[in-house]
Parts: structure tokens; C-alpha cells; sequence
């Protein structure tokens, strides 16, 4: 849903400069999970270059509760806490703030590299795609450091929400899914 969102306007029609022959890989980055879909000629999964690997935002934010409750020697970290802190780059402990954009930053990374290794395994450097898409609500925290090895990586504004947006335009126009 989320290729539809991005390859079609609000009137259902290919949005300028898109090519609806040319491949497009989808990375939706969950909350347990990241699935990688390789669209091809529009409507077309290439299953052999697609997935879901059993990583996603709950991996990040369970190993940054680990780095915190490491380097500031507490016994745990509430987890209705943690994407604030995942967030900011900052953590109150005691009722003092502190710096743990190195544990973001590390923690991040974990995940990143993970899903680095699952897109090369899928697509290589996707030199022949005219997107890679990045999509889900851990688009953001992704994205920098995905867009390093892939020039053309797209993140939609409201990434978390673009699978809705393509399911709402497939509902609206008769697009086929």
C-alpha cells in the first residue's frame, strides 16, 4: 500500500516523473518487524527480493534500555518512558537530565545495520530501482543512516502513515492492489 501511496497523486493518476515499469523497494520499518517488498511493473511483488526480518523500533528502544541502565549503573528504565527518551537523546534519572545521544546513536545503529544487510541480501545497491522506499514508524529513526548507501532512498512525509494513505487512494480509485 504504501508503493500505491507513493506512486500515485490524490486523483489516482502516476505522479510525474514516476515509471511505473521500474522497480521500486518498499522498506516498512515496524515495531517487531521490517518487511522489505520489491514492487515490479507497478502491481507486481518480486517475492525473491522481499521479506521481513524480526527486527524493528521495540529492538532499538529494548538494547538503549540496556545501554542507560549500563552506564548510570539503575536497574531498569520504565518502558513508557523510553521513546521519549529514544526521542530526545536525553534521559532523567533521579530528577537530573543527561546526554545519551551516544546510546541513541548506538542503539540505532544495532538496528541499522541489520536492515542494511537484509536490503543488500534482497537488492544490492538497488542501483536499478528508482526508489527505495522507507515507510513505517521507524522511517525516521532510519533514515539518515540508510540514505548513506542508497542516494535515492525516499521517506514520505508522515512515513508511519503511508500504508493508510495507499489503502485509502486504492479505496477511492479502484486501484488495483
Amino acid at each position: 500500500m504504501a508503493y500505491i501511496d507513493y506512486a500515485l497523486d490524490d486523483a489516482n493518476n502516476w505522479r510525474e516523473g514516476m515509471d511505473p515499469t521500474a522497480p521500486v523497494v518498499v522498506v516498512d520499518v515496524g515495531g517487531r518487524t521490517t518487511d522489505t517488498a520489491t514492487i515490479i511493473r507497478g502491481s507486481t511483488v518480486d517475492h525473491a527480493a522481499s521479506g521481513t526480518i524480526n527486527v524493528g523500533v521495540t529492538h532499538v528502544l529494548d538494547h538503549l534500555r540496556s545501554l542507560i541502565m549500563a552506564r548510570f549503573g539503575v536497574a531498569g528504565v520504565r518502558p513508557s518512558r523510553l521513546e521519549t527518551f529514544l526521542r530526545s537523546g536525553k534521559v532523567q534519572l533521579r530528577g537530573e537530565w543527561h546526554d545519551i545521544s551516544a546510546e541513541r546513536e548506538q542503539a540505532v545503529d544495532l538496528v541499522l545495520q541489520q536492515v542494511r544487510r537484509e536490503l543488500q541480501r534482497r537488492v544490492g545497491d538497488a542501483a536499478d530501482m528508482q526508489a527505495v522506499l522507507l515507510v513505517g514508524g521507524g522511517a525516521a529513526l532510519l533514515a539518515s543512516g540508510l540514505k548513506t548507501g542508497y542516494r535515492h532512498l525516499v521517506v514520505p512525509e508522515d512515513p508511519e502513515f503511508a500504508n493508510a494513505r495507499g489503502m485509502l487512494k486504492t479505496l477511492r480509485g479502484n486501484v488495483a492492489a
